[in-house]
């Protein structure tokens, strides 16, 4: 089953394509908040205790028809994830490695049409990662977090095996160069953000 990606504005259009073999998380680590109040999203994208609802994916499962002129990066450090949202409207869209060969996408469940119905399409919440950062009291996964991690670490060496990973639409075909130039964030601005309150 695909899903529609969009931005809030309507100019990146896309789509997730087999959406049933994504892993859906939420995420409390404290970049993932500084992202979200970069983009001043953070209404949209964090639930009470901080958490991000995160779809992860491989990158081939992405395609983007219209308006990947106005995707834009940053980062959070030099040598940090890269963070891609809709320059036009500021919707986040994921997050990738710094390198093209780890085939995974976190993908914001805020650019995914009618992201109510993902309990039904792809399954609970799996994990719940970095919950020590969390802004309220949340349960760790636990040993239970095992089987999802050891599926992620599977999945990331068959892509490396097969070369599926070649197939990024975040990275310029064929190479290891992202599409848009990262804009990397100095640490008073990362340290203040970080800072910031849930909404």
């Amino acid at each position: 089953m695909n899903r529609t990606l969009h931005c809030h504005c309507g100019k990146v259009q896309g789509q997730l394509k087999h959406i049933e073999a994504s892993v859906r998380l939420v995420c409390y680590c404290k970049d993932c908040q500084a992202f979200a109040h970069y983009l001043g999203q953070a209404g949209s994208m964090l639930d009470a205790q901080g958490g991000s609802d995160i779809l992860v994916s491989h990158p081939q499962q992405v395609e983007f028809a219209s308006g990947a002129e106005a995707i834009a990066c940053m980062s959070l450090s030099e040598n940090g994830m890269l963070r891609w949202f809709a320059s036009c409207c500021n919707t986040p869209i994921g997050n990738t490695s710094r390198s093209h060969k780890l085939a995974y996408v976190g993908l914001s469940s805020a650019c995914l049409a009618d992201p109510s119905s993902l309990a039904s399409e792809v399954g609970p919440v799996r994990l719940r990662s970095c919950t020590q950062a969390a802004k309220g009291k949340v349960a760790s996964a636990g040993l239970a977090a095992l089987p999802v991690m050891l599926g992620f670490g599977v999945s990331l060496l068959r892509a490396r095996i097969a070369g599926s990973y070649r197939q990024n639409p975040f990275f310029k075909a064929g190479t290891a160069e992202p599409i848009a130039t990262p804009t990397v964030l100095a640490k008073e601005e990362r340290e203040r953000l970080r800072a910031m309150p849930c909404p």
